[in-house]
């Protein structure tokens, strides 16, 4: 029970928590146009230039190819009378390749993602400040994440908020003992069940960081009823929602470049005080939706409250009192999803609902939302991955697809098992096109390992004529299949 138990807390924040340590890859137009012709230019994720880097340039419907090489401003130049539309694969030595598909004849500048190959970093500490813990009937407990920022929300995947590190709590008055993801702690405390004096301590937290730089660490302090969700353990676990509340939260940043210890955080910075609503439509009897309060924290967000959400039905989500910039996070998904088979690694994932497939809606509070469809995963075959595109609501235009290959790497950790992905291309589309050319990289995979493609289709509000880019991204909807 504590099992499926943890393994809900984890899915309640991982819709926020999907991104850790995974850069969007943007183009845009720039603003400029050369007498000789247009520029590209190829920038590394903080926007300094990438020098060298390998540019072929696919034009019109014959695709004839240019190739060129950018110099030490990360440009190149191509000639104004090719015939568009433009397809431009970027190869760089640290960086992932990327394919832009469906582009106009103009000037534009890609930032590319740097191929994370490097040691994991490790965060740990104590999640502290909880005040005095009376026997209640409820249990205490933290969760330990990255707060994230608005372009990192339309990923979801449960693999990056249950850790692969596992932690044993051992309760010697009952004779049992639990593996439980290392980002979450339970302070010391004891409550009541039958004949037990049930106590808990693991205050000690651990966290993996997927590269170095300055991060934001957010705890998020919740409880939840240990008699109700006992008795209601054999229910779906997107039904023991109701029995979680959600009280406060702490966070901490810090420049990481080294394994950090003692990174404690307090978790009674920040109390959630007010509450806003969100409305979800009518939606297939088979799914069910899961919304996520947001806080805003400067230019990032972290989470406040989770709710599941019945057909045509309104609820509140927790917030700090001061409510400006947040958001909620909306996940349409299946409700039979067989959490055990989300982090098993014997888990036949095609036959089973899961988390690949959903739709997402990131939207202003006190409001309805709507979503796209859900879709059906890729099918590759040996020269073509061919995609199938949601039906587009009137209030919504395209924003693009995306279709990523990942490694896949199976991590056992005591009761949980999850996974640690490492993308190896990814291919863009600023229009929804049914169909990409598989890239040489995928013709040569090893036959001995795992791997996954996932086909991401974007959209964003008709609203104020904002260009396409992943920050006005409002609309989601993704499958994937492992292979």
């Amino acid at each position: 029970m504590l099992k499926s138990l943890l393994i809900t807390v984890a899915f309640l924040f991982s819709a926020t928590t999907y991104a850790q340590g995974f850069f969007f890859p943007t183009a845009h137009q720039t603003s400029f146009s050369l007498l000789k012709g247009h520029v590209i230019t190829v920038t590394n994720s903080k926007q300094e230039p990438v020098a060298d880097a390998e540019v072929i340039v696919l034009s019109g419907e014959e695709f004839a190819i240019s190739e060129y090489v950018t110099d030490e401003m990360g440009q190149v130049y191509i000639p104004s009378d090719l015939e568009e539309p433009l397809t431009v694969k970027l190869k760089a030595d640290g960086f992932i390749p990327e394919v832009s598909a469906d582009l106009d004849l103009s000037d534009h500048t890609f930032s590319l993602d740097d191929d994370l190959t490097t040691s994991e970093l490790e965060v740990s500490g104590k999640t502290i400040n909880y005040g005095r813990l009376k026997k209640d009937g409820f249990i205490d407990f933290a969760l330990v994440i990255p707060s994230l920022e608005a372009k990192d929300m339309i990923f979801f995947d449960v693999s990056d908020i249950i850790s692969p590190l596992t932690d044993k709590i051992i309760l010697k008055n009952v004779g049992q003992e639990f593996d439980i993801p290392s980002n979450v702690s339970l302070p010391r405390q004891s409550e009541s069940y039958l004949i037990f004096n049930i106590k808990f301590n693991k205050p000690e937290y651990r966290l993996k960081l997927s590269r170095q730089g300055t991060r934001n660490i957010v705890a998020t302090h919740g409880k939840f009823n240990l008699k109700k969700v006992i008795k209601d353990r054999k229910k779906s676990p997107l039904e023991l929602l109701k029995h979680f509340d959600f009280l406060s939260s702490g966070s901490k940043e810090k420049l990481f470049i080294n394994d950090t210890k003692d990174f404690d955080i307090d978790v009674n910075q920040t109390q959630f005080t007010t509450t806003q609503s969100v409305t979800v439509p009518n939606y297939s009897p088979e799914n069910t939706v899961i919304s996520v309060g947001l806080a805003n924290n400067g230019s990032k967000f972290y989470p406040t409250d989770v709710k599941r959400l019945l057909q045509n039905e309104t609820k509140a989500l927790k917030f700090p009192a001061d409510t400006k910039g947040s958001k909620i996070l909306s996940a349409l998904v299946n409700k039979d999803i067989d959490f055990k088979k989300i982090t098993d690694t014997e888990a036949d994932k095609k036959n089973s609902p899961g988390l690949s497939q959903l739709s997402l809606t990131f939207s202003e509070p006190n409001s309805s939302v709507n979503f796209l469809n859900l879709i059906n995963p890729p099918a590759v075959d040996e020269n073509t991955i061919n995609i199938s595109a949601p039906v587009l609501p009137a209030e919504l235009k395209e924003s693009g697809v995306l279709i990523i290959l990942s490694e896949i790497e199976k991590i056992k950790g005591g009761e949980f098992d999850t996974e640690k992905r490492t993308r190896i291309w990814q291919g863009r589309s600023y229009s929804w096109i049914n169909r990409f050319d598989v890239p040489d990289v995928a013709k040569d995979l090893d036959p001995a390992k795992n791997y996954r493609w996932e086909v991401l289709f974007m959209a964003q509000s008709n609203e104020g004529n904002l260009p396409r880019s992943i920050e006005n991204v409002t609309h989601v909807t993704r499958n994937a299949f492992d292979f």
